[in-house]
Order: C-alpha cells, then sequence, then structure tokens
C-alpha cells in the first residue's frame, strides 16, 4: 500500500505544496528517544533507547574542531587542509549515536525503502520527500549541538558484522535529493501561532554589516546577488537596506517595518554576531575599533535575541555569518536563542564558510522560494548545490535549519492566470576566496540541474 504523504494546506501558490513522509526523533536525555513517523497502516510512536557513546561523542567533538582548524587554515592558504574521510568518520559516529537501538534503525530504513520503491513505482509523487525532523529536549541540548547535518548513512545496518577495517561505503544524507534533515522545536503548549500566510506582499529586510575590512571589504556588486534573488519572489517588497547600523537602529527597523524575512549578512562568532557601534551603547568593552569603517559591537546570543522582543516578528531568520549556529559552552547559539523567543524559522551556518559558498546558498535559497518551495526545501536545495558533486567537503554541511512550526512559513499568493516567476538564475564559479560569510560576485547564467536520486534506490543489506 503506498504511503499517503501529508500536504501543507493552502491556496493557490506557484507551486503544489511538497508532499512530506516526516520521521520524527525526539531526544529526551542522552539515554532514552522517541520516534514518530506514518506508514501504510497509520500514525506510529515508539519509544526507543540511546546508547551512551562518550567515545564516539568525544571523536565528533574533537574532530569537528579540525574542520573548523582546517577552515581557517584554508584561509590563510587558499588551499583545502581537510581529509574527506573526516567528514565520513564524523557522520559515522553520529549514525552510531542516532540510530544505537536497532528498532530505531530498522524503522528508519524500512520507512525510507518504501518510500523509494513507491517514487520509483510512481505510486508517489516524484517530488516526496522524507523528512528526519531531529527534536532536542533540554537533557538532550549538548546533543543537538553535534554537527548532525554531517549525517552519514552506511549502506549495511550497524548491527551487522563488517569484515574488514575500512569505512563502510554509504552516502551522505545531503546527498540525496529525496530526503530533508531539519532541527526541530516543537512550540510550547497553547502557544499562539499567527502567521498569516495568505498575505499578498511578502517583506524582506537584507541587513549588511560591512566592518572588518581588514579582512574582506563586503562590495555593493556581492550584496547586490543577494537581493536579486530576492527580487524573483512574486509579490516581494524588498525594503531599503539596513546598513552597518547599530543594536538601537536596527530594532527600530525590525518592530516597525515587521518584515516577514530578515537576511543579517555579517561577521559572528560561536554565541556572538555584529553589529556597527551606536552612539547610545554604553558597554564600551562590546566595542572593537577597526583600521576603517564602522566600529564594531559583538553581540552575545541573548542580546541579539531581544532585538526580536516585539508583536508580528518576522517568519524567516537567515544568519549569513560564519558560526551562527555554533553554540559557546553552556550556552545557546544566535540560532537557538532565535528560535527560543518564537521565531518560526532559523537558517544559520554551523562553521566558517567561504564568501562564494555562501552566496552560492543563499541564491539557491531564494530561487527555490520564489518558485514555491517550503523553507526547509529550499535549504536541502541549498546544501546540495554546496556538496554536488563529490561531497568532500564540510560547506554541504554547514547550514543549518531550525524550525518551530508546522504551518507553511512562505505561502506565494499569485492570480491563477499568471504565470509562474522566472527569475534570474545563478551558477556559482568553483569555491575559493577567503573564509568569511559574505557573498561573493557571481555571473548570472543557468543554473546547473540537480542530479535526481535514482529510483528505487535502497540501503544495501548485504552480509
Amino acid at each position: 500500500m503506498p504511503f499517503e504523504p501529508e500536504r501543507s494546506k493552502s491556496r493557490k501558490a506557484v507551486s503544489e505544496p511538497m508532499p512530506y513522509v516526516d520521521f520524527t526523533i525526539s531526544v529526551e536525555d542522552e539515554k532514552s528517544i522517541a520516534i514518530d513517523y506514518v506508514d501504510s497502516r497509520g500514525s506510529r510512536r515508539r519509544a526507543g533507547r540511546l546508547i551512551p557513546d562518550p567515545v564516539a561523542q568525544f571523536t565528533i567533538r574533537r574532530m569537528n574542531e579540525w574542520i573548523n582548524f582546517g577552515l581557517l587554515i584554508s584561509q590563510t592558504t587558499n588551499r583545502d587542509a581537510l581529509d574527506p574521510d573526516d567528514l565520513k568518520a564524523i557522520g559515522l559516529n553520529l549514525y552510531r549515536i542516532l540510530f544505537s537501538d536497532p528498532e530505531v534503525e530498522m524503522r528508519f530504513r524500512d520507512l525510507y525503502d518504501d518510500l523509494s520503491s513507491d517514487r520509483a513505482n510512481e505510486k508517489v509523487s516524484a517530488d516526496c520527500r522524507m523528512r528526519l525532523r531531529l527534536v532536542f529536549k533540554e537533557d538532550a541540548r549538548r546533543l543537538g549541538e553535534l554537527p548532525w547535518e554531517l549525517l552519514f548513512i552506511p549502506d549495511r545496518s550497524i548491527s551487522e558484522k563488517v569484515g574488514d577495517q575500512s569505512l563502510p561505503s554509504g552516502f551522505f544524507f545531503g546527498e540525496r535529493e529525496d530526503l530533508i534533515l531539519t532541527r526541530y522545536s516543537p512550540p510550547a503548549a497553547g502557544a499562539e501561532q499567527r502567521f498569516d500566510i495568505g498575505e499578498q506582499s511578502l517583506r524582506i529586510l537584507l541587513a549588511v554589516y560591512t566592518g572588518f575590512p581588514e579582512m574582506n571589504v563586503i562590495r555593493p556588486e556581492e550584496i547586490e546577488i543577494v537581493r536579486s534573488q530576492m527580487k524573483t519572489i512574486p509579490r516581494a517588497t524588498i525594503l531599503p537596506d539596513a546598513r552597518n547600523l547599530s543594536y538601537s537602529e536596527l530594532k527600530n527597523r525590525l518592530s516597525t517595518e515587521k518584515p516577514h524575512i530578515l537576511h543579517f549578512i555579517g561577521h559572528g562568532d560561536a554565541g556572538q554576531i555584529t553589529l556597527a557601534y551606536g552612539e547610545n551603547d554604553d558597554t564600551e568593552r562590546l566595542k572593537t575599533r577597526t583600521s576603517s569603517g564602522p566600529q564594531v559591537r559583538w553581540l552575545s546570543a541573548p542580546e541579539f535575541r531581544r532585538l526580536f522582543d516585539y508583536p508580528g516578528k518576522p517568519r524567516v531568520v537567515f544568519l549569513q555569518a560564519c558560526n551562527g549556529s555554533a553554540s559557546p559552552t553552556n550556552s545557546l547559539s544566535c540560532a537557538q536563542e532565535l528560535i527560543q523567543a518564537g521565531v518560526p524559522a532559523v537558517i544559520a551556518m554551523q562553521h566558517s564558510i567561504r564568501a562564494i559558498d555562501a552566496a552560492r546558498f543563499a541564491a539557491v535559497f531564494y530561487q527555490k522560494l520564489a518558485r514555491g518551495a517550503d523553507v526547509d526545501e529550499a535549504v536541502r536545495a541549498g546544501r546540495h548545490e554546496l556538496g554536488d558533486p563529490s561531497y568532500n567537503h564540510p560547506r554541504f554541511g554547514t547550514p543549518v535549519i531550525y524550525l518551530r512550526t508546522e504551518d507553511r512559513l512562505v505561502n506565494l499568493q499569485i492570480p491563477a492566470d499568471q504565470p509562474e516567476p522566472r527569475g534570474t538564475e545563478a551558477v556559482m564559479p568553483p569555491s575559493s576566496g577567503p573564509s568569511v560569510a559574505v557573498p561573493a560576485t557571481i555571473t548570472s547564467v543557468p543554473v546547473a540541474a540537480e542530479k535526481p536520486t535514482e529510483p528505487g534506490a535502497k540501503f544495501q543489506r548485504t552480509n
């Protein structure tokens, strides 16, 4: 019996809502989980367990530190200092933690195999996706800090014996066009969720901080690349840029203009983000003088969260800043703080990211939104753009999406007689340049098509 994937309920849009088959893993603490999914017999919920593996967690954290160090080396030497097997080792250890319960592993694999079979036999739509939603409760916050976007799926079950010492074959989760990984934070019981998804005009604010000129100068033509992709979204109103604003100035723009999407381009670090230093800022220690240009104010994640203490928050906040999803010790990241503040969707980077890579990701993200894709599907497509074709660099696992609603956040309304939008598309040149999160110049030529997942592709279960 084929799946009956859920579709988001919506009115006439640029394209039909994406059908999903959801598999939700709720990590209660470091020893227990619960899974929720829908199969041919209906909704299912099962309890499971995590087998504590401190060695695997230690390996992931240390190797992730090495990745960040390697990215810094790449920044200064302009050459990659990373071994693809390091990424695979991280991904396999993530898999061993998440699917340490054989029952949970079996349910996940069977659901994906069935979906692949139904797609191949045209029992479900060819664009149907399986969405893995990860929920980390407060007692499992340390596990939530791991780089789950680098998850590697081995061909054989981890419960099966491996005859040699080589790393097993398989694929990174981000490689598959029919798989989406989302970090989900369910809203609190009784929380009001009103997003006015039927509005005719989608307001977008681009906030740019151009400090640190000694590291990289953000050129006007680079910013225009992001803005040009935003303009392809039907009925979008691109608000005047918020450039080099202080904390109070940006908060005033947000609370008065109430953008539906805030796209921030600037600099970040674990638990910090940069804005310009304002005359009314009285915290001298937060000010850093640059050789030229505006002065820097480093905001802690809780301070950044307070920018959004007003009704009518953005539906989507896009943090195009290095390490916006990275958590300092015993604290939340900037992205996590925004989710806790009630922002429905936050996109951030968990590693340093090169200028050109950030631009490639943002361009594809807005192209997909312009065609009616859901936010998490647009993120998936952007990750695919960063990974294709070899997936031997951590850039594909750098973007992270946090969601706290199942509602469709960007529902593009157009008259029935109006054709679908055809905006400017962009193909990005090979990755190069310094490791800072600003867009680089992109030539406006058609984007290379994604390679579709092979129909009927399944996990290999050889002995």
